[in-house]
């Protein structure tokens, strides 16, 4: 059973089912997060941060994929997507390589990161907000006994304050 847990128009709050004559260039098909693997809570899909930057909305989870509304066609996405905040259409040009849910995003005040937070190797990382390559000159990391888990990221200027479970940072 594949579960939907966001439809971005709605989400955003760029739809309103009771108003779409308001909305007219947000199609009925928007893009979604899905899984197929439910998590400990029983639900089937998970997306905990979403954050807005140059048009954009990405959403981060513990989602598998996205797929286009109308039970369309799946694509592999996990953890992390972006949506054009117009169209709600999925950008494929944005595709991080991450190995567990994210729990955080914030962008970058001048859009040129999206900083991610999760339970992940490494934990914390920033990320090309276009392509969602790894920004490599970012070097911070976080680390524990065991998997190391960001919950909270924010933004103060140049400053990146970050909350979770971790008994270290490290910077290079």
């Amino acid at each position: 059973v594949v579960a939907t847990a966001l439809a971005v128009p709605y989400a955003t709050g760029l739809w309103d089912p009771t108003a779409t004559a308001e909305y007219p260039n947000i199609p009925d098909d928007t893009w979604q997060a899905v899984t197929h693997i439910p998590d400990s809570t029983g639900l089937d899909t998970l997306v905990w941060d979403f954050a807005e930057g140059d048009g954009v909305m990405y959403v981060a989870g513990s989602f598998a994929e996205v797929r286009e509304g109308g039970g369309k066609a799946t694509t592999s996405q996990p953890y992390l997507a972006a949506f054009d905040l117009e169209t709600g259409d999925w950008m494929r040009s944005f595709r991080p390589k991450l190995d567990g849910t994210v729990y955080t995003i914030e962008v970058a005040a001048n859009g040129s990161r999206l900083y991610a937070g999760g339970e992940f190797s490494g934990g914390l990382t920033a990320l090309n907000p276009v392509t969602g390559a790894v920004d490599t000159s970012f070097e911070a990391t976080v680390a524990g006994s065991g998997l190391p888990l960001v919950q909270d990221i924010e933004l103060s200027g140049n400053d990146l304050y970050i909350g979770g479970a971790f008994s270290s940072l490290r910077d290079g």
